[in-house]
């Protein structure tokens, strides 16, 4: 790739299912090891209150992936009582009540 060429982000390899959620490690090391001038959150390819809620709560990293895929914005996921079904996609019934929780913790649900 050359300097020009805009680099996938980790949210992009995930969508195009060639990096998996818990890979998200990984690239974070990259990101500690690159010479980028770019912010972390980037990097992943997260708006700023998506990486931040991801850090609050790592099992949200689903519904950002979810809400990219379907091309809506993070907040209106979490705002929207019918996206919360995307919670019970989740890889397992304590990740879903994890995320649930946390929702209710934040006032969001």
């Amino acid at each position: 790739m050359s300097d020009t060429t805009p680099r996938k982000t980790f949210i992009d390899l995930c969508l195009e299912g060639y990096a998996l959620l818990e890979d998200i490690h990984d690239y974070i090391d990259e990101w500690h090891e690159s010479e980028g001038h770019i912010s972390i959150s980037e990097y992943l390819g997260m708006e700023a209150g998506e990486y931040n809620a991801w850090v609050e709560e790592p099992s949200v990293l689903r519904l950002i992936v979810n809400a990219k895929r379907n091309q809506l914005k993070f907040d209106q996921v979490l705002s929207d009582k019918a996206a919360y079904s995307l919670a019970a996609r989740s890889s397992s019934p304590e990740e879903a009540l994890a995320i649930e929780e946390w929702l209710r913790k934040t006032g969001r649900l």
